[in-house]
């Protein structure tokens, strides 16, 4: 593929940029995976040992420490709740707390794509509605080493 001329400048900032950049973000994700790995460990250290970790006077209940000079490692189990809405749903409307529960109106995909196969409403139909709001922009930046057939 063909380079497009750019200016001077330009070219060597990219020159001197992405090969950097490539260079750090590499290592980056080769340190993530090795402390990530150390981080398992050390986790699968703390729940095997329990009941022969001394815990710290100072942590907090359900805490365990571990010192080793000036680092302090802390390992806890935080519960993660979600409710279950259809349930609470039920639930609600069985103890008349129907206050509490809301009607609300959505477009039906499965009607509306067949009704857009059928021919009754119309891609251009929807974009006259011009009902479309932006959600956001995401810009992405991937830089890996080509092969030697992609570079010609």
């Amino acid at each position: 593929m063909a380079r497009k001329k750019i200016p001077t400048v330009i070219e060597d900032t990219f020159e001197t940029l992405i090969p950097t950049y490539y260079e750090k973000h590499k290592a980056e994700t080769d340190l993530k995976k090795q402390s990530d790995e150390l981080n398992k460990k050390i986790k699968k250290l703390f729940t095997e040992n329990d009941s022969t970790l001394v815990k710290s006077t100072k942590a907090k209940k359900d805490e365990r420490q571990y010192v080793v000079g000036n680092l302090k490692a802390t390992y806890y189990l935080k519960e993660s709740l979600s409710i279950d809405e259809e349930g609470l749903v039920e639930f609600l409307k069985k103890h008349h707390y129907t206050d509490a529960v809301k009607t609300v109106e959505v477009v039906d995909e499965d009607v509306l794509e067949k009704m857009m196969y059928d021919g009754t409403i119309t891609k251009k139909h929807i974009q006259e509605m011009n009902k479309f709001k932006k959600v956001s922009d995401v810009a992405y930046l991937t830089v890996k080493v080509i092969k030697e057939a992609e570079n010609e």
